[in-house]
């Protein structure tokens, strides 16, 4: 009896060991892929702005890629997920009345409409909603396209499961799971989304050891801020701006109309 006691405890134990490996494994890939996030958006947004990427990615702190990625790609895609339960929850009924439809097609259905509804939703925002600066009309077409491919590329993975269709069909798959699904077909479209927001326009004012810098913010340290230098089109660079004990001013809206205040005199003496 006791032999067996002690083999039992043992597996346990390595049952145990096991499973905290397997968390441990599931949250530095999942950081992993947030961090990848982050870092596709950034140089996706230093792309739009003609600027140099790969230098400043590479030296931004890892926690930066990774706010970035939380924030702009993995928060919106947990609140893609939540409306869906919602909806789920408040319309079951509606969509059971829609189950004449081939399963195939229900997928592609329920898929589709989540894709044009956060198309729509993302459409809208960025029309009212000021600081995320409105799409050009070639953005907006742009946003389309990655919304149907979202869509339509995840269609098709789902679809070569057979089993997951009927499911779905059926009212049987896990609610987690159909939010899942829809979270991934418009992850593109978040994406695009973040990679197109505007980067605030700061300038660092001069001070006896520090000399005046400015350009578009593209993140920051715990001592300097880099900066995205657009003034002239055939030399846009990247540069490093003390921040310590530096006024700085920062804004999203035009400079044209709504300029930046003056910075203050040095002081003068020693």
């Amino acid at each position: 009896m006791g032999a067996q006691s002690r083999t039992s405890s043992v597996q346990t134990l390595g049952d145990v060991v096991d499973l905290v490996t397997k968390a441990l494994a599931a949250l530095v890939a999942l950081g992993s892929v947030v961090y990848l996030l982050g870092a596709i958006v950034l140089a996706g947004r230093l792309t739009a702005y003609s600027l140099p990427s790969e230098i400043v990615v590479n030296q931004l702190p890892q926690s930066f890629l990774v706010a970035i990625g939380l924030t702009e790609v993995v928060a919106p895609l947990i609140v893609v997920g939540a409306l869906y339960l919602l909806t789920l929850f408040l319309i079951w009924d509606v969509l059971r009345t829609y189950r004449r439809l081939p399963p195939k097609a229900v997928v592609i259905r329920d898929i589709g409409m989540w894709a044009l509804a956060g198309l729509l939703v993302l459409l809208a925002a960025r029309l009212v909603w000021q600081a995320a600066g409105g799409w050009t009309i070639s953005r907006a077409i742009i946003a389309t396209v990655v919304a149907a491919v979202g869509a339509a590329g995840t269609s098709i993975v789902l679809l070569r499961f057979p089993k997951t269709v009927e499911a779905w069909h059926a009212d049987k798959a896990s609610p987690l799971l159909r939010a899942a699904v829809v979270a991934v077909a418009l992850l593109p479209l978040i994406a695009w989304n973040a990679i197109t927001l505007p980067m605030p326009y700061a300038r660092v004012c001069p001070t006896k050891s520090i000399e005046q810098a400015s350009g578009w913010l593209i993140g920051q340290t715990s001592d300097r801020l880099f900066l995205g230098s657009t003034e002239s089109r055939s030399d846009r660079h990247v540069l490093l701006a003390p921040s310590t004990n530096a006024p700085i001013f920062m804004t999203y809206q035009d400079l044209k109309t709504a300029p930046l205040p003056p910075c203050p005199s040095i002081p003068s003496g020693s």
